[in-house]
């Protein structure tokens, strides 16, 4: 019998809430919400993004709607990450007091020279190669690194061998440009397209100080895939060298814990000096690399602008959330913004599109992208010329510019399957993990579609021992099995798909059989998610404000700067806001409860259509 998991891992078991069933006491003073402003009338919803994802359904469907607005700011919407030790994760300083604690230590007894140098800067690290190669050869090596029509350099024979690393490793850290191989104690530096920068950092580390450095990464407008490239861009290392445990929401400011292989905590600390939507904090160094799932889940401090409701109906809305909780769906994050949808890509990788799925990844069209991007996703929708979007693409939107080059290089083989094969593995695995999610909601929506909450015979739930079993007539007399128990598998291999699914799967011409037997890079795995997910609601209040610009939740960096929220202009028109604190399991999405309250659609395109209001 197989254990319970959600997509990453099992999930926990959903604890009560602790919160008071009273209403907050700042609402004593706005009695009724829709006083405070006139009532907005809202926009006719013509197109939902939801439902094409399979997105319909409700855990209480005859609970009566309010109306509010999420995201009207990035800053409306904060995520911490819960770590697996059940500690939430918080920037609290931006300084490497710890971490420079534990190097200390560490390097009381340095294991050689090189240890003494890691924490320098690029000047002072020019200084110390000085020291031991001649000042000609290092003009060269200067010159060779600004694209010198030179091809390589060679340096003086050197006997030292302790003198010979600290020579690699100087010229590896000052020069990304360059290279360097070593033959019969004689060192060759020349141009590389890529940097083994593994071996850098192998280099002179101390022995008794651990492995990777860990921080917090905190980010504003920013999802952590992209965060993640620009991390690896200025660090110039391969994104695999940077762990981390998931991925948070672009339009929000988050903070996640991350780790670094072998990166010494000052020179990370030194990319907070360039203006940027990311900040990086709270460092220490420890023995084990984050990977995706190892977290519990996050904590959300949110932000429902313009509410417009009476107080009783706002109580019992989050009364049912807290009761009932809310269908726990794979929300709009997991499917993108390109114009096609990362699940649409991931469809045609499994009919075995390839030239379509790649033009959908150069081509599509996004609606929050800057001018240059979406000018270089035009000119490959409308010419197909490699050299013109490769001219336009920013250097920053790296898998296009990947895909962009393989074709460079491929456009006489026309081989489009070899030509994804140059992005990275986990961002192809991306695409068919989000079709998958696209089935499971689909699955679950029509499992719930005669809104009957009850549980049937055929139902999968999970028993007290975390197992899965299947429900039948002797478990539903027993009265032992809760809604909230309900589960439905993923999608995978080894799952059998229900009807919905096969008929889904066929009319969009993939065979069952095809996902059986896809290869290992794109392979599925059969996961059991709940239906149903409980959020551990902490608090909710509701406050006052004037306009839509105003601070009305500090973020982690606010509170380190010393900002402080907006006072309310007592003579101003006002407006109130839902301030709602809560928490969910990994995998698990806020804007799928925030749906439960709203019975609104949560994507941008139709939420921006309200902001005017």
């Amino acid at each position: 019998m197989k254990r319970c998991e959600d997509s990453s891992n099992d999930y926990p078991s959903n604890k009560r809430t602790k919160t008071t069933d009273q209403v907050p006491e700042d609402i004593d003073e706005v009695p009724c919400v829709s006083k405070v402003i006139a009532d907005p009338v809202c926009p006719e919803q013509k197109i939902e993004r939801e439902n094409l994802v399979g997105i319909t359904k409700f855990a209480n469907p005859t609970l009566t709607p309010f109306h509010g607005v999420i995201k009207t700011r990035f800053s409306d919407f904060h995520v911490n990450e819960i770590s697996l030790e059940g500690k939430t994760i918080e920037l609290t300083q931006l300084g490497t007091q710890s971490a420079d604690e534990q190097e200390s230590i560490a390097k009381a007894n340095p294991d050689n020279t090189v240890a003494e140098i890691e924490g320098l800067s690029s000047p002072q690290l020019v200084d110390e190669l000085k020291k031991i190669i001649p000042e000609n050869i290092v003009t060269e090596l200067e010159n060779l690194n600004s694209e010198s029509s030179q091809d390589s350099i060679v340096i003086p024979l050197i006997q030292e061998k302790e003198i010979r690393k600290n020579i690699h490793f100087l010229i590896k850290r000052v020069y990304p440009n360059l290279a360097t191989s070593a033959k019969d104690n004689q060192i060759t530096v020349h141009h590389s397209e890529h940097i083994p920068s593994d071996h850098l950092r192998n280099v002179g580390w101390p022995k008794k100080l651990p492995t990777f450095c860990q921080c917090v990464l905190f980010k504003e407008n920013i999802d952590t895939l992209q965060a993640i490239s620009t991390l690896s861009h200025r660090l110039n290392i391969k994104q695999s060298a940077i762990g981390y445990a998931g991925i948070k929401d672009k339009r929000a400011k988050t903070s996640q814990l991350i780790t670094f292989r072998r990166m010494n905590a000052k020179r990370l600390v030194g990319l907070n000096k360039a203006k940027s939507h990311i900040k990086l904090g709270n460092f220490s160094y420890v023995d084990k690399h984050l990977k995706l799932g190892d977290l519990t889940g996050n904590k959300f401090r949110i932000v429902i602008r313009n509410i417009n409701c009476e107080i009783t109906d706002l109580t019992s809305s989050i009364e049912s959330l807290k009761k009932n909780g809310f269908v726990n769906y794979f929300g709009l994050q997991r499917f993108g913004n390109i114009g096609g949808e990362t699940h649409i890509v991931g469809k045609l990788i499994l009919q075995k599109r390839w030239e379509d799925a790649v033009n959908m990844l150069l081509g599509g069209e996004r609606r929050d992208e800057d001018e240059r991007t979406a000018t270089a996703r035009g000119i490959w929708r409308k010419t197909h010329d490699v050299k013109a979007a490769l001219k336009e693409m920013p250097r920053t939107r790296t898998h296009e510019i990947t895909l962009l080059k393989a074709i460079e290089k491929n456009i006489q083989a026309n081989n489009f399957q070899n030509i994804l094969q140059h992005l990275p593995s986990q961002v192809r695995k991306l695409y068919v993990h989000a079709y998958q999610s696209f089935l499971w909601n689909y699955s679950v929506s029509s499992r719930l579609e005669s809104d009957d909450r009850n549980l049937k015979v055929g139902d999968k739930v999970l028993n007290g021992d975390g197992d899965v079993c299947t429900m039948d007539e002797d478990m539903i007399n027993s009265g032992k099995y809760l809604l909230e128990n309900l589960v439905i598998p993923t999608i995978g291999e080894d799952s059998t798909p229900d009807k919905f699914t096969l008929e889904l799967l066929q009319n969009e011409n993939i065979e069952f059989d095809t996902i059986k037997t896809l290869t290992i890079e794109y392979q599925l795995w059969t996961n059991y998610r709940k239906v149903f997910i409980k959020p551990d609601i902490e608090n909710w209040s509701l406050k006052n404000y004037t306009n839509l610009e105003e601070t009305l939740v500090l973020s982690d960096l606010d509170k380190i700067q010393g900002f402080e929220s907006t006072k309310v202009d007592e003579d101003a028109i006002q407006r109130t806001a839902l301030l709602l604190t809560l928490s969910l399991p990994k995998s698990c999405y806020a804007t799928m409860a925030l749906r439960e309250l709203l019975r609104e659609d949560t994507s941008s395109s139709y939420q921006a259509t309200l902001n005017a209001i």
